[in-house]
């Protein structure tokens, strides 16, 4: 008997889309600019995958065993974006200096692993000079 077990977590990655997992981040600071645009090509990424429809994962195991050599098993595994909240963004009123808009966020953990929520505002062009800038 064998259990064949995947988990794309464990997987090595190369360094360049390396996320540091929750328990590397310091959760009361914001994140790094690094850590953004690191987001920003794995979420890219998917996308990608997803428009060349290439979320499926397939590999042959070839078992060697003191009862029969080379038998194999065909092994399929679909590579699901993970979806956090239900809605891609969300939209705050104009407000006065001085006053606050508040929205709810309602967050699913579809995992058993621990889950830490930041908020990241868009990185928006042209108001790198500390100037306004507007994003879409």
């Amino acid at each position: 008997i064998a259990r064949v077990h995947y988990d794309p977590a464990k997987g090595g990655a190369p360094e360049e889309s390396y996320m540091p997992q929750s328990d590397e981040v310091e959760w009361d600071v914001p994140l790094t600019e690094e850590v953004v645009e690191r987001w920003a090509r794995r979420q890219k990424t998917w996308d990608d995958l997803g428009t060349r429809g290439q979320t499926e994962i397939e590999a042959t195991l070839l078992f060697d065993t003191n009862i029969v050599r080379g038998a194999s098993l065909m092994v399929r595994a679909f590579l699901t974006r993970p979806r956090v909240v239900s809605e891609p963004s969300l939209g705050f009123e104009l407000t006065q200096v001085g006053t606050s808009v508040a929205r709810a966020l309602r967050i699913h953990n579809p995992s058993d692993a621990p889950l830490a929520v930041q908020l990241v505002f868009p990185l928006c062009e042209g108001g790198e000079g500390g100037g306004n800038a507007s994003c879409d």
